[in-house]
């Protein structure tokens, strides 16, 4: 049986350096990490509680909507019920405001709440929801993702569902249109590009595209942990098992130190299922599920 534990993803900064190719250096690297974990879960509510501090009752419309979303991103896939709580403030603005854009933001950061926390059709439902032809065009991503996201964690729930299947090719399709609205020479273009390939079932490919998009990048972002976690998996799909308990190691480090600052990786998701915990990975006994702005541990 498939055994998927979600690595907690934490904001801090901190001072990194290592020999890519050192894999044991690597594992020690995130063992020191993990057993600050409590110290990062401090950290990490300190920033929250800084935010909800600027809240104020004669706030303006937009400034406490920004806020209220913002303290949502933080809270997405950290605390799931307090996700949802900051989510609903920002639709009671969104309604009292009557601005569609916070209302159509408000739909499709729903809709990646409820997918990820296993709702799917609901997701959909509010989803289908939006009028695609009068969105603002700087939600074309965000709003691609949602649909892609909600297809791929589906289709995995669903593998041996006889809608699996269907599920995949609609998640192609989202796939392309995410890639119709970047910018072909960006990181996030070749790492969505080597998602596509590697859905495709063309590993070469997608280790291509993934090599490109990792140029570059710093450590603390969430598209190099979803690169780094593609690499893994192509690699491993190719027999290159060193490569790929690298890559994961390098992916799983980087969620940690990663600042939780950007949906860069709505629904990036590197799934790595094996027979027991801890098969082939050294020390550290740990598979992630790694996903959109952050993970829970199970």
């Amino acid at each position: 049986m498939k055994k998927l534990i979600l690595l907690l993803l934490l904001f801090v900064n901190i001072p990194f350096v290592y020999a890519i190719d050192d894999i044991g250096r690597l594992y020690s690297e995130l063992d020191a990490l993990l057993v600050r974990r409590d110290e990062f879960c401090k950290m990490k509510e300190a920033r929250i509680d800084s935010i909800r501090q600027l809240v104020r009752s004669n706030m303006t419309y937009q400034d406490l909507f920004k806020l209220y979303d913002k303290i949502f991103d933080e809270y997405f896939t950290y605390r799931s019920d307090s996700a949802y709580y900051y989510l609903s403030l920002a639709e009671k603005i969104a309604v009292k405001s009557s601005v569609q854009s916070y209302i159509d933001k408000c739909r499709i950061n729903r809709s990646f709440l409820l997918s990820t926390t296993g709702y799917f059709s609901q997701s959909l439902d509010v989803l289908n929801g939006i009028d695609r032809s009068n969105l603002d065009k700087t939600m074309l991503f965000d709003y691609y993702s949602a649909y892609e996201w909600v297809y791929s964690v589906w289709g995995e729930y669903s593998a041996d569902d006889t809608f699996s299947f269907d599920f995949r090719d609609k998640e192609v399709i989202y796939n392309d249109s995410i890639l119709s609205v970047l910018e072909p020479s960006s990181n996030d273009f070749m790492y969505w590009s080597g998602e596509l390939n590697a859905k495709k079932g063309k590993p070469r490919e997608a280790q291509r595209f993934y090599e490109k998009a990792l140029e570059g990048l710093e450590i603390d972002t969430r598209l190099y942990a979803c690169v780094t976690c593609g690499l893994a998996l192509v690699h491993k799909s190719q027999g290159n098992m060193k490569e790929y308990e690298k890559y994961l190691v390098m992916s799983a480090i980087s969620d940690v130190i990663c600042p939780l600052k950007e949906k860069s990786c709505h629904a990036g998701t590197c799934y790595v299922p094996v027979s027991k915990p801890g098969a082939g990975f050294g020390k550290s006994k740990q598979v992630y599920k790694l996903f959109h702005g952050g993970c829970h541990v199970l």
